[in-house]
């Protein structure tokens, strides 16, 4: 009996010395940079609706990363934990025009134009905890390309919003200017978030490893929302007055790691 339990005690030190010799756990710092959206314009013209013609224009915001990283290797398998700092954020153009005719004092009608616009930015930082579990091809390589998912846990630190529009009236055409600006998660001023502090995005990605320690890594992480709306008890139903706003972002990252 005690040989028996002498056997079995090898045999799982012989499995444990083989697995902790497949085992490999490094360290390592990220750098890279990430962009939240797509820099797209859009504009039409809409003939049957005053001849409006609208314009549209979004730019992303690009964002340097810095990180930490920790990876457990097995095989042609790993996993990683990283902690991450970047932000994100938008800008947006809109601009609209529209015809109507306006009588003069001898009542004849003249055509006229009258043009909107606005302009709003948005900067959130935020700390990133992505958890990642990936596959390497070819690991005894020089080059070795890898492919993984995962999710990514954020935690939003602050965020700014500034709002600016011009609206112009149609009768007297005068142009009326607003401005706004609200602090996203500030319980001081009259606004509320309705998004989350806490939110997580899915990650899918791909990369190549060169050599030991150095990898080039591209993912995308799936899309986010934040809305801060003005608090009910103070809203008023002036037009002029800008009473919500909503923030989604969707993010693109190009980053460089060293491992240890």
């Amino acid at each position: 009996m005690k040989f028996k339990n002498s056997a079995i005690l090898i045999t799982l030190c012989f499995c444990y010395n083989q697995l902790s010799a497949q085992v490999k756990i490094n360290y390592g710092i990220i750098l890279g940079i990430s962009q939240n959206e797509k820099n797209t314009q859009h504009q039409h013209t809409t003939p049957e609706i005053r001849n409006a013609h609208v314009v549209q224009l979004t730019e992303g915001f690009i964002s340097p990363v810095l990180g930490i990283n920790t990876r457990i290797c097995y095989g042609n398998l790993y996993s990683s934990v990283g902690l991450e700092y970047n932000k994100t954020g938008t800008y947006n153009y809109n601009f609209e025009s529209r015809e109507y005719y306006k009588g003069d004092d001898n009542g004849n009608l003249h055509l006229k134009t009258y043009n909107d616009n606005s302009t709003s930015y948005s900067r959130i930082s935020k700390l990133n905890l992505p958890l990642e579990f990936g596959f390497q091809v070819m690991k005894n390589y020089d080059l070795s390309p890898f492919v993984f998912s995962g999710v990514n846990l954020t935690y939003i630190l602050k965020g700014k919003f500034h709002f600016i529009e011009n609206k112009q009236d149609v009768y007297s055409e005068v142009t009326t200017t607003t401005v706004k600006e609200v602090s996203i998660y500030d319980r001081h001023d009259d606004y509320y978030s309705a998004g989350r502090r806490f939110n997580a995005q899915l990650i899918i990605g791909g990369g190549l490893k060169i050599k030991k320690h150095f990898s080039v890594r591209a993912s995308i992480r799936s899309r986010n929302y934040i809305g801060v709306y003005e608090n009910l008890y103070s809203r008023n139903f002036n037009s002029d007055r800008f009473s919500a706003f909503d923030i989604t972002y969707k993010e693109y990252n190009l980053t460089c790691a060293y491992h240890f």
